[in-house]
C-alpha cells in the first residue's frame, strides 16, 4: 500500500510539473506608496472641505515640484494586482505586488479647497490634465528663448547609455539635437507609461520627417523619444497649445 501511495504522489507530482509553473495576475486591495516605499494615506482627501495647505502637507513626499496654482500634482508608486504562482489548476501560494508609478491629480476651487481628485497613468495624463486645469490657456512669454535643461534621452542601441540634451522654445521655432524646426511643424506630444518616478516618457512628432543624421540619432524621423519631469511636461504642454505665429517658416536644418 505505500509503495502504490508513493507511485500516484510521484505520478500527480509529475503532472503538475508537466502542466508548468506560471504567474496569474489576481486583483488585490490598492496599496499607495511614495519612492521609498512609504504608505501614502488618501482617505483624507475629501471635495468640498480639504485645504490646498492639507494637501501640500500630507502629500509631500511626493509632490512633482510642478506649484500649480489651481491643482496639485504628485507621483505615487501604485499596486492594484498581485501574482498567484500556479502549476497547472493549482495554487501555490502568492507572489510579489506589481507596481507602477502613477499620477494623483488634485483639484482645487477658487478657496483653495478640493473639489476633485483622481489617480491616472502616464498615457492618460495629458487628457487628465486638461479637464483638471486651464494652466495651458496662457501664453507662454517668447520674447525671448525659453531653454529646457532637464531632457533625457536613450539611443535606440543595444546597451547605449542615457545622456541629456536641451530644447530650446521660440515663438517660430524651436530646437532640439541642434536642429531648427518650425513651430509649426510640431504636431503633438504624447506620454507613455514610465516606470521612472521622476521622468516621464514622451514622444514628440512632427509634420514630416527631420533630418537628425548629423545630430547624435543619426537618422530621419518623423518623432524623438525624450524623457522629461513634470515641469517641463506642463511647459510642453503649453508651448503645444500656443498658437505658432502665421509667418513661421517651414525649415529643420543644423545648426551652425
Amino acid at each position: 500500500m505505500l509503495f502504490r501511495g508513493l507511485v500516484r504522489a510521484v505520478a500527480c507530482m509529475s503532472l503538475l510539473m508537466s502542466a508548468g509553473c506560471y504567474p496569474l495576475p489576481v486583483r488585490f486591495p490598492t496599496r499607495t506608496t511614495d519612492t521609498s516605499g512609504t504608505p501614502i494615506d488618501l482617505t483624507f482627501l475629501k471635495a468640498g472641505l480639504t485645504t490646498r495647505d492639507e494637501v501640500t502637507g500630507k502629500l509631500a513626499s511626493i509632490d512633482t515640484g510642478t506649484m500649480q496654482e489651481d491643482f496639485f500634482w504628485g507621483r505615487l508608486r501604485v499596486s492594484q494586482w498581485r501574482d498567484i504562482m500556479m502549476v497547472g489548476y493549482v495554487p501555490l501560494g502568492p507572489g510579489d505586488r506589481k507596481w507602477g508609478d502613477q499620477n494623483i491629480l488634485v483639484g482645487y476651487d477658487k478657496r483653495g479647497i478640493v473639489k476633485s481628485w483622481t489617480i491616472v497613468n502616464d498615457r492618460k495624463l495629458l487628457d487628465q490634465l486638461d479637464l483638471m486645469s486651464n494652466e495651458a490657456s496662457a501664453l507662454l512669454d517668447l520674447s525671448s528663448p525659453v531653454f529646457v535643461n532637464s531632457v533625457v534621452y536613450r539611443l535606440h542601441e543595444k546597451n547605449a547609455p542615457t545622456a541629456s540634451t536641451q530644447l530650446t522654445l521660440e515663438g517660430q521655432s524651436l530646437e532640439c539635437f541642434g536642429v531648427r524646426i518650425a513651430r509649426s511643424e510640431l504636431r503633438t506630444i504624447v506620454l507613455w507609461n514610465s516606470n521612472e518616478p521622476d521622468h516621464l516618457s514622451l514622444k514628440m512628432f512632427f509634420d514630416r520627417q527631420i533630418d537628425f543624421s548629423t545630430t547624435q540619432l543619426r537618422k530621419r524621423t518623423d518623432h524623438i523619444d525624450l524623457a522629461i519631469d513634470p515641469p517641463t511636461v506642463l511647459l510642453l504642454r503649453r508651448y503645444l497649445k500656443q498658437s505658432p505665429p502665421l509667418n513661421s517658416r517651414r525649415v529643420a536644418q543644423p545648426l551652425i
